[in-house]
């Protein structure tokens, strides 16, 4: 079959399926057909065993109108095989493309725009590679060593907006929280402390014991809060430099105590092509080897150590999305394979927690290698609404393909917001498209000031009444909670020309 004709037959395909919405079912697929661009975010790849498996995660995925499937050939990069690719559209397929299966689903998503922007992704920490390819799929990870215990999934409930805190207090009292900063957290049924806490104690302290000070006294206040603590995927911070001379000033911005062993055990740090500790160029900390199993063991250990303190309840991996952390000093080769490593520790990580979190940085990496992200910049946007709806959508796809996570899914998308107005937008557009163990949040990260808004946060709220309907004439949003604003509910709305929301709380709209 020519270019122009496997097009237009893709094409044909396309028109049929869209006039048979609601039976999910698959188009014709072709053969050596290719679709480029018109990636859908958050989830863009997935690992599939089959085109067929390729086209029902496509049908199941909100906006999801094509798919790409690359047949595990020899003539195809090995870390190709088997990713299914998840598009928007079929305006850019093209031909002879040996070994890739594309088709179109008849399922399109109902409502959004037809051009929903991108949701921002946090900036590279270095210049990123020319040609990116998807990361290879992993192996079935092995049975855990141990597991988690005492870990416990964060409480949810439609009560109120379900909200996180993340943050942290440099100089509390004995490495953990003031009264103050306390009754502020007892707000929040999902805590994630950051590697600053009790970072100015005299006498200096590892992060390590403040964390479960402060972890102890958040229990205290509130017994079923989720405790998160802050952890980085695959630097090794430290402030001396005996043990790393080519250290940069934001290498000393962690205190933990678990970077000791590999700095004076050297095997574990990942080498350039010169042989030496590879260093990451933003903060020029070493970097653990993951492609060693026993490195990979010892994060996950470093990770579990803190959950036997029977107050945390799992661990943040930043940096998680990071595929070549040297800035390109090892060889492609090692690259990858660090890559698959660090993808594996961290699912072996998800898996020992039991019920427990690991939280990644990015949505397209949650039920992959974590159960979990934290979202910076989660905008007031329509990106962020379809982005959510993805999301719902993996969460509650029964069984979810590929998953070997059987727990919540969670979410917490964190916002910039600095006024009341912008806030109200983030909210509405977060409850637009929100659903189980999705969280909002807001303030920064080295203090605990600025994360609780009682005139958000302590509104009744109630379960929502369906999913959100679209109105593609006025190009607004509206989802009700509670049986909306004629029994006393409440009514949101968001408008994805202006990106403005309104929540009208019993009646009452604060933000027209």
């Amino acid at each position: 079959m020519g270019q122009s004709s496997a097009l237009a037959v893709l094409g044909a395909v396309a028109v049929a399926a869209v006039g048979a919405l609601g039976d999910g079912t698959c188009g014709k697929m072709l053969q050596n057909v290719s679709c480029a661009g018109n990636d859908l975010p958050p989830l863009t790849r997935r690992h599939a065993t089959s085109a067929d498996e390729c086209c029902a995660m496509c049908a199941a995925a909100p906006g999801c109108r094509t798919f790409t499937w690359v047949v595990p050939l020899p003539s195809n990069p090995v870390d190709y095989h088997n990713i299914c690719w998840f598009k928007t559209s079929s305006n850019t397929c093209e031909a002879n493309h040996d070994g890739h299966v594309s088709g179109t689903v008849a399922t399109p998503a109902p409502g959004p725009p037809p051009k929903p922007p991108t949701p921002p992704k946090p900036p590279p920490i270095f210049p990123p590679c020319t040609v990116c390819p998807p990361p290879p799929p992993l192996p079935p990870s092995p049975p855990p060593v141990r597991f988690c215990k005492t870990c416990r999934k964060p409480a949810f409930s439609w009560d109120t907006i379900p909200v996180f805190f993340h943050g942290a207090e440099q100089d509390g009292p004995h490495g953990g929280l003031s009264a103050d900063t306390l009754e502020t957290i007892k707000h929040f049924p999902l805590v994630t402390l950051e590697k600053w806490q009790g970072d100015s104690v005299v006498p200096y302290m590892w992060e390590e014991d403040a964390w479960v000070v402060a972890a102890k006294q958040i229990k205290a206040a509130r017994p079923n809060t989720s405790v998160i603590v802050w952890l980085d995927s695959f630097r090794i911070y430290t402030a001396n430099k005996t043990l790393n001379p080519d250290l940069g000033s934001a290498c000393t911005t962690g205190h933990y105590h678990g970077g000791i062993y590999p700095e004076t055990h050297p095997t574990m740090l990942l080498k350039n092509v010169s042989n030496k500790p590879a260093l990451e160029p933003w903060s020029r900390c070493h970097i653990y080897d993951f492609t060693q199993p026993s490195v990979r063991a010892y994060w996950t250990e470093m990770c579990l150590n803190l959950t036997d303190s029977g107050v945390i309840d799992g661990c943040g991996a930043d940096a998680s999305w990071q595929r070549d952390p040297t800035g390109g000093t090892t060889s492609r080769d090692v690259s990858l394979a660090w890559d698959v490593g660090h993808r594996q520790m961290m699912r072996d990580t998800t898996l020992a927690l039991g019920d427990g979190v690991l939280l990644g940085k990015d949505p397209w990496e949650v039920d992959y290698h974590v159960n979990g992200a934290l979202h910076e910049s989660c905008a007031g946007s329509n990106g962020t609404i379809n982005m959510l709806l993805n999301l719902s959508a993996v969460t509650n796809a029964s069984p979810r393909p590929g998953s070997d996570f059987a727990g919540p899914l969670v979410y917490e998308c964190h916002t910039n917001c600095k006024s009341a107005a912008d806030c109200e937008n983030s909210v509405s557009a977060f409850l637009i498209g929100a659903g189980p163990y999705h969280y909002w949040g807001v303030g920064e990260w080295a203090t605990p000031e600025g994360h609780y808004i009682p005139e958000l946060m302590d509104h009744p709220l109630g379960e929502p009444d369906g999913a959100a309907v679209y109105d593609a004439a006025s190009s607004i949003w509206t989802r009700t909670f509670g049986g909306g604003a004629s029994k006393g509910g409440t009514t949101v709305t968001f408008n994805v020309g202006t990106s403005e929301g309104s929540v009208s709380w019993l009646n009452t709209t604060r933000n027209a």
